[in-house]
């Protein structure tokens, strides 16, 4: 089941986890650089009592230091992507008090999976003017995100 949107969590049952919070699609629309004021508070509140990082596979970690001023949340800064879990590597974690927030399966279901951690799927914030390589990422995901991720669960036991 996914959450309508990152706002609607509830951000109580979050408290003393580590919270690996997905950027794109998640808090604001792609590429977007500013939250709306719900987004920052939600965000804030969160940090106030879980340890939150922000992890993009965007290039540059300034926007993502942008969007956490003003909150307790920290940005991961890696040379990998997600789904690889070397991502995560700087972020002190425990599997059973850590969880994966974002929009995506085939990156963000998958790091989750790949780390041993919980994932929590929220519906994706759509821009209004999305690239096709966007929409295009967002149809794959669509189409084979579940199935992958089940065969991924299905490996990682055996």
């Amino acid at each position: 089941m996914a959450f309508k949107h990152f706002c609607d969590l509830p951000i109580d049952t979050f408290a003393g986890n580590t919270v690996i919070l997905d950027v794109d699609g998640t808090l604001l629309a792609d590429g977007a650089s500013l939250l709306d004021s719900r987004t920052k508070e939600t965000l804030s509140k969160l940090s106030n009592i879980a340890d939150v990082y922000l992890c993009s596979n965007a290039e540059s970690s300034d926007r993502l230091h942008a969007l956490v001023a003003g909150t307790r949340a920290k940005v991961t800064t890696s040379p990998y992507k997600k789904p690889d879990p070397r991502v995560l590597m700087q972020v002190a974690h425990t599997p059973a008090t850590c969880v994966v927030i974002g929009d995506k399966h085939l990156t963000d279901e998958l790091l989750a999976i790949n780390c041993g951690i919980r994932f929590l799927k929220v519906a994706r914030i759509r821009g209004e003017k999305e690239r096709i390589f966007v929409r295009l990422a967002y149809l794959l995901d669509a189409v084979f995100g579940k199935i992958v991720c089940s065969l991924a669960r299905l490996l990682s036991r055996i």
